[in-house]
């Protein structure tokens, strides 16, 4: 039985103008609370966050340092809205162990999260 017999209908996807809005449409969903807090991250994929005012701290630096150093397959996301040396000095920690990095900016993203350490 195909889709016609089934009384189900295919999108119509025939147009530039339809799916360009489409995409539009997708590109303003809005973030849960949870995730605009934890720069675009569910808090169960979280293993740690720090305020962007904590990441000039070096017992920061060293609690990150420790994490990456004894862990696999980690992500850290970064704000963009951090002051660049911050952002350059975890950027270079995750290189130096393997780890993915990215810098992040939305408009979305309320609170003081400065980076976080997501499960890769």
């Amino acid at each position: 039985m195909d889709e016609q017999q089934r009384g189900e209908k295919k999108p119509n996807y025939s147009s530039e103008k339809d799916i360009i809005q489409r995409i539009m449409a997708a590109d303003n969903l809005q973030l849960n609370p949870e995730r605009r807090k934890m720069l675009g991250y569910e808090a169960e994929d979280v293993i740690a966050y720090y305020s962007k005012q904590s990441l000039n701290s070096q017992d920061t630096y060293l609690q990150v340092e420790a994490l990456l150093r004894r862990s696999n397959k980690l992500n850290i996301i970064i704000s963009a809205d951090n002051k660049s040396n911050a952002n350059f000095k975890y950027m270079k920690i995750a290189s130096k162990f393997g780890h993915a990095f990215k810098v992040v900016a939305d408009e979305q993203f309320t609170g003081d999260t400065g980076l976080v350490i997501v499960k890769g």
